[in-house]
């Protein structure tokens, strides 16, 4: 890769790996919220769609038309031409849907994780009703040769063949003794093939299966996914990278070739006898001549999440699936990077502009801006204004008028009332542009990932010519508070003040050491307030700008700024929460949550009683302040009540507020032994909280945050309590007299414990030095519907995470199936990135293996994945088990492994 390249990066890749590094670096140290925040803020409100389902498979009758369905049971139809924002249908509210098929364009049949198929016209799908047609059994795939037959495979090696108008009582046929089958191709209503857990195909006749013998294909790898594009020729793909073509027929021992190696291949789809396209666990798709050797190349269509399911209606047409909710439709045999399309999930949003208080525009990493009034969001719908690129910066310098840029060097100017199809114009050749400024409506000025500005009118932009103003350093925020006068800040600390009309004439001044600079506000020519990684503001005369001191203002990645007059700026970080004060008092900055908000990129401020900002989430969360009624102030500091114990329940004790709080929210955070470094407990947001194994050795305490009409108060902390002790060990039965007798041992050997307690007093760093666990959940096993999820952070001086072990106990149980566990365990690292890995299961125990090492990893194992007995999920139901002890265990070759016991509440 050149230089050039690697300055090429996107925005969302480059931004998003800087801001998730300093993201852990600052993590590990607690930072004190202040004592007062002047906005109100509201819930994440949903501008960008809603959900974020994974869609499991794909089926296309035309090319116009496409159905995928999803793991909570939803259908979703749509022409992959134009996708528009189709709206998911449930059509089977219990359960996880893994396959569909749809012989017509009025017709589709799906299976079931609970043994039932649902035939539908995905057209008016309406409320279909689920059929039973294979009690106690996961269904994996179905193939629908016409629209009277249909023949789906378990994972019990059954086959079972079926009208789907009609589907009555079905036999059930086990073609595979020993095996799960995991997919199936039916060229025609007398043959399909099938293919298993232990790289086998079996081929039979569906409507009379008889005793088929599987043959071996592809040694002893799991084989995911086959497509028989004729009755003599078929294609199976498997968890190496590997795809084996043969004739179902004579079946012989075909040679396995590898076409995209290191990768899970999900699932294959052939056009033809000389053409088929696989798609894997990298977002990639792979085409290929099945009949001829090579290496053919992937290409990437979804860089952060793995993709599903493939159907190709034609030699120039494949739509593809994500675990995300989108779909990519792509031409397989030209170049390009396709852009995926919502139609079931959420964006991220990296920029909002709001030129009045009830109009601000947001634009995502899918090219769609976004327009709403912040006081009443409703569900406004997104345009696509850039349909291939990321939009990455927005700026509005009037209500009809806003101007956005993107990764590709590109701006587009809109009118946000009425969008249409707006013109793209390339401004500054292939540059990632990261932000933009406008100060008029006829002057905006961009800066780029090499160090450039690009001036220009967004209403006849031209061809703009870039000058470089910053060396080779990416700038990543700009703020011109007059036509004439801009400053931007880059990723080395440093800010450039110039003339964008003649910016030849610039300075460039170091105001923040080495730190990444990403964002900047500018309420006057003579004030700017920049905010970097590291959680500081840094305010300054651009004009004349000395050597200002950076101000510590928040213990997390601070990533946008806005100041509405020279006395007020808000600030808001990587951990969804907004830091208000005085630029020109260090003492008055105020670090506030906002519940449930999650990484924020960027505010606006209309006026100084309003500010929006926007999440990576597709939300915005709106402050206010101002109201008739004041929020409360504490008084006197809440107190917790309870025994430090492991095991022993904690109880937090109101404090007492002024201005009557209608509500209180609550944060458990760990202390070390002298109260001090508290950091918060994953998840312990309720008003008691049960002591684990990973608080022994600390000390606790509470924040309560009490809210009413005027907004939420600052945090009021308890005092720290005493340290937590591990449990007791079970009593010992009493002995006769013999140890009363011989008592000379036990005191004369207690030399070695009373020499060597310092272990103890040195090993206090397990939260440092060893991995930890938080956010650890498991729901749903009364209803058999077990999910477990779990986050691991490495230590400081600890290795990565690279293989997982977890334990569950008796009563549940994991599926021994490679695919169902590929498909049930979604893994995201640092930022929300997907983590590749393999699985295999036996029993009650589960082994995860990172392909890349992680610092850290955030775990969560669907109902697919997990069995439950219907005695357990009977005894919790009934009340007789309220906790179940989970294993959770990071294991390093030649180190000792790392225990991490939960108890769980169920």
């Amino acid at each position: 890769m050149t230089a050039q390249d690697g300055r090429n990066m996107t925005f969302v890749t480059r931004r998003a790996w800087i801001v998730a590094l300093l993201v852990l670096g600052l993590a590990i140290f607690g930072f004190p919220v202040a004592a007062h925040a002047s906005l109100s803020w509201t819930a994440p409100v949903s501008v960008d769609h809603d959900g974020q389902q994974a869609l499991e498979a794909i089926a296309c009758s035309s090319a116009d038309q496409c159905t995928a369905v999803d793991d909570i049971g939803q259908q979703v139809t749509f022409n992959p031409g134009s996708p528009g924002t189709p709206t998911p249908i449930t059509i089977d509210p219990s359960s996880t849907l893994t396959d569909v098929a749809c012989p017509s364009a009025d017709q589709c049949t799906a299976v079931d994780e609970s043994g039932q198929e649902i035939t539908f016209n995905p057209n008016a799908p309406g409320t279909p009703t689920p059929t039973t047609i294979d009690s106690g059994n996961y269904l994996y795939s179905v193939a629908c040769p016409s629209t009277t037959q249909c023949t789906a495979v378990d994972e019990s090696g059954q086959e079972l063949t079926f009208n789907p108008s009609a589907p009555g009582t079905l036999r059930l046929t086990r073609v595979d003794s020993t095996n799960g089958l995991n997919g199936v191709a039916c060229p025609s209503t007398s043959q399909c093939t099938a293919v298993d857990d232990a790289g086998r195909q079996v081929t039979f006749n569906p409507t009379s299966p008889g005793t088929p013998k599987p043959t071996v294909i592809d040694s002893a790898n799991d084989l995911y996914s086959v497509a028989c594009p004729s009755a003599t020729q078929c294609t199976a793909i498997d968890g190496l990278g590997q795809e084996v073509t043969f004739n179902p027929s004579a079946p012989g021992t075909p040679t396995p070739s590898t076409i995209d190696s290191g990768n899970y291949l999900y699932s294959v789809a052939c056009s033809s006898t000389t053409q088929c396209t696989a798609v894997d666990d990298a977002g990639q798709q792979i085409t290929f001549n099945p009949n001829t050797s090579g290496t053919p190349s992937p290409t990437t269509l979804d860089s952060s999440n793995p993709i599903y399911g493939v159907a190709c209606p034609s030699a120039s047409q494949c739509t593809a699936v994500d675990g995300s909710g989108r779909q990519i439709t792509f031409n397989p045999n030209t170049s390009g990077t396709p852009s995926p399309t919502t139609v079931d999930g959420s964006n991220r949003l990296n920029g909002v502009a709001c030129p009045s208080a009830s109009q601000c525009t947001a634009v995502d990493g899918s090219g769609e801006e976004v327009t709403f009034d912040p006081t009443a969001p409703g569900t406004p719908s997104p345009s696509t204004i850039d349909a291939t690129n990321t939009l990455t910066s927005v700026a509005c310098p009037s209500a009809s008028q806003c101007t956005a840029v993107d990764d590709a060097g590109q701006e587009v100017t809109f009118n946000p009332g009425s969008p249409g199809a707006p013109t793209l114009s390339t401004i500054d050749s292939t540059i990632t542009l990261n932000s933009v400024a406008c100060p008029s409506t006829s002057q905006c000025t961009a800066v780029d990932d090499y160090g450039q500005q690009v001036t220009f009118d967004p209403a006849s932009p031209g061809t703009p010519t870039p000058t470089t103003i910053d060396g080779y350093d990416s700038i990543y925020g700009i703020a011109c508070p007059t036509t004439s006068q801009c400053t931007a800040v880059d990723g080395s600390g440093q800010e450039v003040t110039f003339n964008p009309t003649a910016p030849a004439t610039r300075t460039t001044t170091t105001i923040d050491g080495s730190n990444y600079l990403y964002g900047i506000a500018c309420p006057s020519t003579s004030q700017c307030t920049a905010v970097d990684g590291s959680g500081q503001e840094i305010t300054f005369d651009p004009v004349s700008p000395g050597t200002p001191t950076p101000t510590s203002i928040d213990s997390q990645v601070l990533l946008g700024v806005a100041c509405p007059s020279a006395s007020e700026c808000v600030a808001v970080d990587s951990h969804g929460r907004a830091v208000e004060g005085d630029p020109a008092t260090a003492s008055s900055w105020s670090v506030e949550p906002i519940p449930q908000a999650n990484s924020l990129y960027g505010v606006a401020c209309s006026s100084s009683v309003q500010c929006v900002a926007v999440d990576g989430v597709g939300n915005v969360v709106v402050g206010t302040s101002g109201g008739s009624v004041p929020a409360p102030v504490n008084v006197a500091s809440p107190t917790i009540s309870g025994t430090t114990t492991q095991g022993q329940t904690l109880t937090e004790v109101h404090g007492s507020w002024s201005n009557s709080p209608t509500s209180y929210s609550y944060q458990w955070e760990d202390c070390n032994p002298a109260g001090g470094s508290c950091a918060a407990i994953g998840g312990a947001t309720d008003q008691t909280y049960e002591l684990t194994n990973a608080d022994v050795g600390n000390t606790i305490r509470v924040l309560e945050y009490a809210s009413n009409t005027g907004g939420m108060s600052a945090a009021a902390s308890s005092a720290a309590t005493a340290v937590v002790q591990a449990s007791a060990p079970p009593a010992t039965p009493p002995t006769n007299t013999a140890p009363v007798t011989t008592p000379t041992a036990p005191v004369t050997t207690p030399t070695a414990p009373v020499t060597t307690p310092t272990p103890p007093v040195t090993t206090p760093t397990p939260p440092v030095t060893t991995p930890t666990i938080f956010d650890a959940s498991l729901t749903g096993v009364p209803a058999r519907k077990g999910r477990l999820r779990f986050a691991l952070a490495a230590g400081v001086s600890a290795p990565s995470i690279k293989t997982i072990s977890v334990s569950l106990p008796t009563g549940l149980g994991f599926a021994s199936s490679r695919k169902t566990l590929a498909r049930a365990i979604a893994i995201k690292g640092l930022g929300g990135r997907t983590l590749s890995f393999t699985a295999k299961a036996r029993g009650g125990t589960l082994t995860i293996a990172l392909k890349a090492p992680a610092s850290t990893a955030t775990v969560t194992i669907s109902s697919a994945a997990i069995s439950v007995t219907r005695t357990l999920a009977g005894r919790v139901k009934h009340g007789k088990v309220k906790k179940l002890n989970v294993l959770v265990a990071t294991i390093h070759p030649g180190e000792a492994t790392t225990k991490l016991p939960l108890t769980l509440g169920v």
